[in-house]
């Protein structure tokens, strides 16, 4: 993080889970809800498009997620496969020689299955984001009784950014983190 304040809350596991889940709780949902409420057609927003709106939302993440995650390590494979590594690192010296040096080690340590789990993750998202979308779009079409919905899915939303974020701070495998990730997507879909 940038500032101080943002230095100290990453430091901070639960501190830094609530914000993101704060975040994720008091934008995603709302700005869901916004979207379809105001920028919308009526005639578009019925349960289909719903469903289309939560994969777009999680397509995007999925892409953002990919292409942030991978692209380095694609890029940087690519360097030692041509026989270019040298060179790369020759122009280099100090702490860049040494990050580069320390992500290259990571990059030929991590075990295959750590780079499918960057696949896996947002696909599970998607699943959640599908979820609560269908939940606003309850909330858009059911009116006031219905608004309920919202808050539902801001809260589940909530708990389960919350929570994965608690989750990878105490818990290094990857694996136990996807599965947890999995049931609670899965209880979301189930209360949407």
């Amino acid at each position: 993080w940038p500032t101080p304040v943002g230095q100290y809350i990453s430091e901070i596991p639960w501190l830094y889970g609530l914000v993101m889940a704060l975040v994720a709780g008091l934008i995603h949902e709302p700005g869901r809800y916004l979207c379809a409420k105001y920028f919308l057609d009526d005639e578009l927003w019925d349960d289909y498009n719903a469903i289309m709106f939560g994969f777009g939302y999680g397509s995007v993440a999925l892409l953002v997620s990919a292409i942030t995650s991978a692209l380095g390590n694609i890029l940087m494979a690519l360097t030692i496969v041509n026989g270019q590594i040298e060179e790369y690192l020759s122009s280099m010296s100090g702490e860049e020689l040494e990050a580069v040096a320390t992500s290259l080690v990571v990059l030929c340590n991590t075990p295959l299955e750590e780079y499918i789990m960057l696949i896996v993750e947002p696909l599970i998202m998607t699943v959640g984001h599908v979820a609560l979308s269908v939940m606003v779009w309850y909330a858009v079409q059911g009116g006031k009784k219905a608004k309920n919905y919202l808050f539902i899915a801001m809260a589940l939303n909530f708990t389960l950014e919350f929570g994965m974020t608690l989750a990878s701070a105490y818990a290094g495998d990857n694996l136990t983190l996807q599965v947890l990730r999995a049931l609670l997507t899965a209880g979301i879909a189930y209360v949407a």
